[in-house]
């Protein structure tokens, strides 16, 4: 999620390649200009978090309706992890030292927003959730610089999202990219079959080989109902 709502709105058709190529490169130039900061990942609602966080930390995103990420500075996340352990609480840090979706990218913000501003903006030609609202996204929103800004500024649920994807039972989940995180909390979710959750590469603790991998979660896409192109993978081969 985050910056992969970018590369899926490339992919529907909102901004081109060398543009969303554009936009990743400068998050990432400006992330380096903010002060360091962190992001803790809480097994909490986000109700009953957001009261702790005081004056300086922000609920970076709600991944499932019981895990929650705080960022912001450094001190004060570890007033929190301390206060939330003396309260049995076990929370976990993410291993990066920015304050992803918090105040502190408030600087960055004006800069952002007039680079997405030069952009050609389109409607959404393949329907995709908003991280913003966890639903579809609009093509009002699409379309919008200021959308893409609070994007990078705004909580990300993550949750919600997939409550909306849930209505369909049908749909099969495919995490694109190396790891189980996101599969995990889709698993986690409740709604959704967990043999309908599937990741495209091994988690690196997996012994198997990646084209080994990559063929069976073929096989199980294909088991679920997924339509495969079969001639990318086995070319000119003949096939029993």
């Amino acid at each position: 999620h985050s910056m992969g709502e970018n590369a899926a709105a490339c992919v529907a058709g909102v901004m081109s390649f060398e543009d969303c190529i554009g936009l990743v490169h400068l998050r990432g130039q400006l992330f380096d200009t903010v002060p360091a900061g962190g992001m803790l990942s809480v097994p909490m609602a986000a109700g009953d978090l957001e009261p702790l966080l005081g004056p300086d930390l922000d609920i970076a995103s709600v991944n499932a309706p019981e895990l929650c990420v705080a960022s912001g500075p450094q001190a004060a996340l570890d007033a929190l992890q301390a206060r939330l352990a003396a309260d049995g609480v076990d929370c976990q840090r993410i291993p990066i030292d920015i304050a992803a979706h918090s105040r502190m990218l408030d600087p960055i913000l004006r800069r952002f927003g007039e680079f997405v501003a030069g952009l050609t903006l389109r409607a959404p030609q393949i329907p995709l959730i908003s991280n913003r609202t966890g639903v579809f996204m609009t093509d009002a929103q699409a379309t919008d610089p200021d959308y893409w800004v609070g994007h990078l500024r705004g909580t990300v649920r993550f949750a919600d999202g997939v409550t909306t994807l849930a209505q369909e039972p049908d749909r099969v989940y495919l995490e694109v990219g190396p790891g189980k995180a996101l599969s995990s909390l889709v698993q986690a979710h409740g709604g959704v079959p967990a043999q309908q959750v599937l990741s495209s590469l091994r988690h690196p603790d997996e012994q198997i080989a990646d084209d080994a991998y990559f063929l069976g979660v073929l096989g199980r896409l294909w088991a679920t109902g997924v339509t495969v192109d079969w001639g990318q993978i086995w070319g000119e081969a003949r096939r029993q």
